[in-house]
């Protein structure tokens, strides 16, 4: 019999001992894949859900220099921002215009601070069609004060759909301004998200905080594939940085030392920033959704390592269990290697029997592991954790996503399979350099 048929027969052999060893590698398979895939998850739909709220993948603010030596974020003209992008072949509905400002709501007794986005809602089809309303419609969104509040702001101000409200707003030099809104609808929304998705007409808003029609803040582009999104934002600030004054993409912009809440942008308060090298025209700043999520990305980060290092301990705590299972084994089976020794079989063919019911072990339970994975997997897609929960942002419509990479997986079963070897080395060794006549004469 070859090495592979003898170690498949000893495993099958010692059904529970091979059970024990493979259960150990199938629970450290099914932590790893399940944690991986709930991370992976969760950054894919956070991101999903932050483009949708800041309505782009890609930012561009425009900057300008006031006669009083402040900077205000505004873009007067976005002609040259839709050459270039026109040069990438993005199409339009992918495009957006804002102008955002942070303002106080006030309806009776209450007030709120809250963010609100001015929208081109003629020009946004896409954006509609991934508006979640909670309650109430758009149909009446052709209306100059309409305001689409998000549920947690309304739920705090007491306020529903149909009635209407003031709000508090700061203009682009920093006087005040007082507006009245009309609620129309509630969108789905959570605490941690309620202040990005208050959203009224583009114009309107402008009249409030003294920009002109046409005039907007920031201009924002949703891509088909968000994998592709530093790649595409490198090559517009690359071509933006040949035609216009432009922000370094490595550095951040300082922000004010003032306690409040930027006003103005999605970027800063640029409003109330002093100016130490003064430029004309309009300067550019580039941001993706990637670097607005860094701190997000790094809890996930930490997520993976946690992952890994329980990963790791298991994988270290089954070494040990195979190489003591494996010490057991060349006590139980010494006359049978000797026998096979004595009849001609070389010390390869011992070791390769060692090392193959490691690796079968190693198999089986990698194999198991990734199977449970996906039932995990697939058990916790159904489940509809709802649109009112607190972790909303991190869900798909109220449901988990789990991506697997297959690439992962592959290298979980290698680390395991080297595993498996070195633990199975030293007794393998052992028992390929046994002496038969010695071994013939001893007693256990």
């Amino acid at each position: 019999m070859t090495a592979q048929i003898i170690a498949l027969r000893n495993i099958t052999r010692q059904k529970k001992r091979t059970f024990l060893l493979g259960g150990a590698i199938a629970f450290g398979i099914l932590v790893i894949t399940v944690i991986n895939g709930l991370t992976s998850g969760m950054v894919k739909n956070v991101k999903d859900n932050f483009s949708h709220l800041l309505a782009g993948h890609i930012f561009i603010q425009g900057t300008e220099i006031t006669e009083s030596g402040k900077t205000v974020s505004v873009i007067r003209d976005d002609t040259l921002l839709r050459d270039i992008i026109r040069d990438l072949d993005v199409d339009d509905k992918y495009l957006t215009k804002r102008s955002s400002t942070i303002s106080t709501l006030i309806f009776g007794s209450k007030e709120l601070m809250q963010r609100i986005d001015g929208v081109a809602w003629s020009e946004e089809s896409y954006f509609k069609e991934r508006l979640v309303l909670k309650e109430g419609n758009i149909d009446d969104i052709a209306e100059p004060n309409a305001l689409i509040l998000s549920s947690s702001a309304a739920q705090k101000l007491g306020i529903h759909v149909g009635e209407t409200l003031l709000a508090r707003v700061r203009t682009l030099t920093g006087q005040q301004n007082v507006g009245e809104f009309r609620v129309i609808a509630l969108t789905q929304s959570t605490d941690i998200m309620g202040e990005l998705s208050s959203y009224v007409h583009l114009d309107y808003l402008n009249s409030l905080i003294n920009l002109k029609n046409g005039e907007f803040m920031s201009f924002n582009i949703y891509l088909e594939d968000m994998e592709k999104m530093d790649m595409e934002a490198n090559k517009i600030f690359e071509m933006l940085s040949e035609k216009a004054q432009v922000y370094p993409r490595e550095v951040e912009q300082e922000q004010t030392e003032d306690d409040e809440p930027p006003m103005h942008g999605m970027f800063g308060m640029f409003a109330a920033d002093d100016v130490e090298e003064p430029w004309e025209g309009t300067k550019y700043k580039l941001i993706t959704l990637n670097d607005i999520m860094s701190q997000v990305m790094s809890m996930v980060n930490v997520l993976n390592v946690i992952g890994f290092i329980v990963f790791l301990i298991l994988l270290l705590i089954t070494m040990v269990g195979i190489t003591n299972t494996f010490r057991m084994i060349l006590i139980e089976r010494t006359r049978e290697i000797v026998t096979m020794r004595a009849i001609g079989m070389q010390k390869s063919g011992v070791r390769n029997i060692f090392f193959m019911e490691a690796i079968y072990i190693g198999l089986i339970g990698s194999f198991a592991g990734i199977i449970l994975a996906f039932i995990v997997i697939a058990v916790l897609s159904f489940i509809n954790f709802g649109l009112d929960n607190p972790l909303f942002i991190f869900l798909n419509n109220g449901k988990l996503t789990l991506n697997v990479s297959f690439l992962n997986i592959i290298s979980y079963i290698f680390i395991i399979g080297t595993i498996s070897l070195l633990a199975a080395f030293f007794p393998a060794e052992r028992a390929a350099t046994l002496d038969p006549a010695k071994a013939l004469g001893t007693h256990y």
